[in-house]
Parts: C-alpha cells; structure tokens; sequence
C-alpha cells in the first residue's frame, strides 16, 4: 500500500510538472506571436530606413565627430562646387555648435546621424526623419543663390541654429512625443525657444544675433509645411514631384547656359 501511494504521489508530481512546463511553453509561443505581430506594422518603414541609411553611406562626403554630411542632390555640371560649398558650411556650422554650447552638441551627436543637402518634402528650408536619423537642410533653395563668402560667418551661424532646431525634434521623439496636428504648434515652439537659446551663446564683433537673425515665433511660418503634411498620400507624393521637377528642369538650364557662356568664351580666345 505503501509503494502504490507512493507511485500515485509520483506520478501525480510528474503529470504536474508535465503540465506547468506545457503551459509554460503555451505561453511563451503566445508572448512571441504577441511580439511578432507588434512588430509587423512597423517592419516595412525598419526595413525602408535601414535600406535608405545605407543608401545614403554611399553619397557622404565627409564627417565631423561621427556626423555623416551627405549630399542628395542630382545636379548636373555644377554639383561638386555645391557639394563642397555644403560639406564646408556644415562642417564649420558643427564646430561653431561645439564650441559655444557643448550640451546641445552632444545632443545633436546622440539624435543626428547624417546631415543631408536634399529637397525637403514640405518645401521648408530643413527637417528632421526620425527613421534614419537625418537632418534634412534644402541647401540649394535657402542658401545656394546667396553670396555665401560675404557673410560667411553669418550664414554658418543659420546652418548651425537649423541644425539644433531639427535636433531638438529628435529629442522630442526620444521622449516619446509624437508629432500630431494637435501638437505641432507646441512642439515647433518648443523647437524654436532651443534656437533661440542657442543664438544668445554667439558672440561676433560683426553681427548681432538678435531678432534680425532668429525673428520671434510665428504659427503661421509653418503653415505651407502643415498644409503638404495634411495631404493624403497621393497628393502630397505629386506635389513632391512635380516641386522636384520643376527643381530639376532649373538646374538643367543653368547647366545648360553655363556650357553655352564656356563655349561662347573659346570661341572669342
């Protein structure tokens, strides 16, 4: 009787074991389908910023403290003068970021991976892509008809309060705010004070960075920017083209017109 109790006992503790280890095992296959399928979603935009982040390793042009300077722009003959005239700014635009307020250059290090020259989508002089961590500056719009080399100082100083604006929309991210139309006004607000902050730190002999330099906030100077991002897709993907195309056929006729003054100038000599 003894032996057939204890028999019992045991078999009874192995079918109990048997069974917290089967549920144990039902549970986490159910934990991973939950983790599968919260994943799913976000998976295609992972996948596009990881294919785009290498996309863009092949069009840097140069780094500064582990920030990659890229450029995107499809130029004709004029594109490594614009290349370069853009890696320089950007990069002394960096430094200047570096020496006068360490802090927010180290936010820019932790929420920046590359620094583009492209068309912004929103037709705003710079942005920020949370998916591959990228300011965005339209380099050709905002500063490439200008006489850079007058105020070079003062243009740098423009690259440099740009780039903490859209850095300080990474931080936003990171704090787990996301950029909705009920909070946009806050939040480019919020943007705008940390460049503000960041312009009372320059000192120049020359410029005053005051509110000639960084006027005061206005919602309404984000009004086209909101309207592109209110569109639906279709729309704001043709809008987006048609803008690059028109920025397209531009640049073409300036090369053209450039080949034409050269071929005009050897045909005098």
């Amino acid at each position: 009787m003894v032996a057939d109790h204890s028999l019992t006992c045991r078999s009874k503790g192995i079918s109990l074991l048997h069974s917290v280890r089967q549920r144990r095992r039902v549970l986490l296959r159910r934990r991973s389908i939950r983790r599968t399928l919260c994943v799913l979603p976000i998976l295609p935009w992972y996948l596009l910023a990881r294919t785009l982040r290498r996309a863009t390793s092949t069009l840097v042009f140069g780094t500064y403290r582990g920030i990659r300077i890229a450029d995107y722009t499809w130029r004709g003959g004029g594109e490594a003068e614009s290349t370069a005239a853009f890696v320089r700014l950007v990069t002394d635009a960096l430094a200047l970021i570096e020496q006068t307020d360490p802090r927010r250059f180290r936010l820019l290090q932790r929420e920046v991976e590359f620094v583009a020259n492209e068309m912004t989508h929103s037709g705003s002089s710079g942005a920020y892509w949370r998916g591959a961590r990228r300011c965005q500056i339209d380099f050709d719009r905002e500063f490439g008809h200008r006489d850079l080399a007058e105020n070079y100082e003062w243009w740098v100083a423009q690259i440099a309060s740009l780039m903490v604006h859209e850095a300080t929309h990474g931080r936003i991210y990171s704090h787990g705010v996301p950029y909705t139309w009920k909070n946009r006004a806050r939040v480019e607000r919020a943007c705008h004070r940390e460049q503000q902050r960041f312009a009372k730190r320059l000192r120049s002999d020359r410029y005053a960075f005051d509110e000639h330099f960084l006027p005061p906030f206005d919602a309404s100077d984000w009004t086209p920017s909101w309207t592109f991002h209110d569109l639906t897709g279709w729309r704001r993907a043709r809008s987006y083209a048609r803008r690059s195309w028109e920025r397209y056929r531009a640049a073409r006729r300036e090369d053209i017109n450039r080949t034409t003054l050269r071929g005009d100038s050897c045909a005098e000599t």
